[in-house]
């Protein structure tokens, strides 16, 4: 029988326990938001995507994040703003 739900702790992939919004892109990653930044699970691997990189400039407290239509990861933080990622090839 195949488990309803799975478990993951905080020492899985999450650096903290403290997660505020999910949400699966178009090429079904899993996206994070937590209190110590963007975390990204694709293909049974874990990856802390946020932390000050070019894209998302001085941000770990994500209250909310949605993918568009274009795949383009929107982040809504405590006290950075709102952030996306650039579409293909275009950062405006």
């Amino acid at each position: 029988m195949k488990a309803a739900a799975c478990a993951f702790p905080g020492d899985f992939g999450l650096t903290t326990r403290l997660v505020h919004t999910v949400a699966v892109d178009s090429d079904d990653s899993v996206w994070f938001g937590t209190a110590s930044g963007v975390f990204r699970y694709e293909e049974n691997t874990w990856g802390k995507e946020v932390q000050d990189s070019i894209f998302f400039p001085g941000i770990n407290y994500i209250n909310a994040i949605e993918i568009d239509k274009d795949n383009r990861v929107w982040l809504g933080t405590q006290g950075a703003g709102i952030r996306a990622s650039p579409a293909v090839n275009d950062c405006r």
